[in-house]
């Protein structure tokens, strides 16, 4: 029912902000065929691929998705112009500032106004684009014996260690953080090579991928030969990752296999002690109504060891009090997730606020913290207005002398 509602209400916004520009081309016939046929393709595009996607040829099926999937994203930015218009058209009819002649004179057959927003969309687009292609990289410091925020400084480089006397076991590592790159008919080979070779450059330790590494169609990612993309991923120590809802929506036994021919090793509600000390435990996404709950989870933990640092891998940030309490009396924890895209345009970014609580950064409880990433990709549209594309960066390191940051 929800569905249905929500699919009213878009089909509704998007025939009213069709016809408002339909209306402002010039009284041409070839101009106005050219714009219906437009219109059609924008109205008809996002619904074939979600009906018929799987049964189409993938050469037909991306250009409808970019098509589609650009048009929903972008839909607030076409809507505004009309809009504002219009209500000033209302308020108008009440004040009488300007005779509605000349206004409906302005708005009608009026192809330097149309070919004026086409102009500044262009532009307002291609810089979304740039923001979009332009990585932002978070980087975070923490006391591997407790998770708490330190100062770079304070890091104690392995050689640093030996020359100090510190008690064997204790390492310094890195990790880096990725979610939501949506590989298929949006991201496709040549970016993703771009972003393996920008996180080799890292040269971390570990790799964790927060879910949605799968847009929505695995076919993509077969012909453009993903999988041995990612196998090219360069980390001393492992990569890990867990499902998102892309997976499950692109199809989650199909899903499954395309990890491991990838080397990517996927944690479904799965709990691992790393060699550091720290556990790291990997949830499957909450599209599978049947994965473990938290406490059942956390009950292996305990079984390892209660007072252990804990990173928890989960798709989406889920019920933050809840796993505060759950944790509370026992060892500190990382939860690391994506999800959000941080709304990826503005305004969305204020309605993932309000649905997930933190919609992207660190944002710390204590001694417990939740890092919620941007994402790497995007879905739909190639462009960020607003917010950033990213990637996390965390260094686990033995501390030197009481050098931790503040709490944010």
């Amino acid at each position: 029912m929800l569905f249905v509602v929500v699919m009213a209400l878009y089909l509704s916004i998007q025939n009213y902000i069709l016809w408002r520009y339909y209306q402002m081309l010039p009284q041409y016939r070839i101009v106005r065929i050219f714009g219906a046929i437009g219109a059609l393709l924008l109205t008809i595009s996002m619904p074939l691929v979600m009906l018929l996607g799987r049964l189409l040829p993938g050469e037909i099926v991306r250009p409808l998705y970019l098509v589609g999937a650009t048009w929903m994203v972008g839909l607030i930015y076409f809507l505004i112009p009309p809009l504002l218009l219009d209500l000033f058209r209302l308020i108008n009819r009440f004040t009488q500032w300007i005779s509605p002649k000349r206004i409906d004179a302005f708005r009608l057959a009026n192809g330097k106004l149309f070919l004026s927003l086409a102009l500044f969309y262009l532009l307002f687009f291609s810089i979304g684009h740039w923001v979009y292609e332009e990585k932002a990289r978070r980087e975070y410091f923490f006391d591997l014996a407790d998770l708490q925020l330190i100062d770079e400084k304070a890091c104690l480089l392995p050689a640093d260690r030996v020359d100090k006397g510190s008690q064997s076991g204790e390492t310094s590592f890195k990790v880096v953080m990725v979610s939501d790159l949506h590989l298929g008919h949006t991201i496709q080979g040549a970016e993703l090579k771009r972003w393996v070779e920008m996180l080799n450059a890292e040269e971390a330790d570990y790799l964790l991928i927060a879910g949605d590494l799968i847009d929505n169609d695995l076919r993509p990612l077969y012909a453009g030969k993903m999988e041995q993309i990612l196998a090219e991923l360069s980390v001393s120590k492992g990569i890990y990752a867990v499902l998102g809802n892309h997976e499950y929506i692109a199809g989650v036994e199909q899903s499954i296999p395309f990890f491991a021919k990838s080397g990517i090793t996927l944690l479904r509600d799965e709990v691992v002690l790393l060699p550091e000390g720290l556990i790291l435990m990997g949830r499957d996404d909450k599209m599978n109504r049947e994965r473990a709950t938290l406490s059942s989870l956390l009950d292996v933990v305990d079984e390892i060891d209660s007072t252990a640092p804990l990173i928890i891998l989960d798709h989406q940030p889920g019920d933050i009090a809840g796993t505060l309490a759950s944790r509370r009396g026992k060892g500190s924890f990382l939860q690391l997730s994506g999800h959000t895209h941080d709304g990826q345009v503005w305004p969305y970014m204020y309605a993932t606020d309000y649905l997930h609580q933190i919609s992207s950064g660190l944002t710390s409880f204590g001694e417990d913290h939740f890092l919620i990433s941007s994402g790497l990709g995007v879905w739909g549209g190639k462009f960020r207005i607003g917010t950033r594309s990213e990637y996390v960066v965390i260094n686990f390191c033995s501390v030197a002398g009481e050098n931790r940051v503040s709490d944010e």
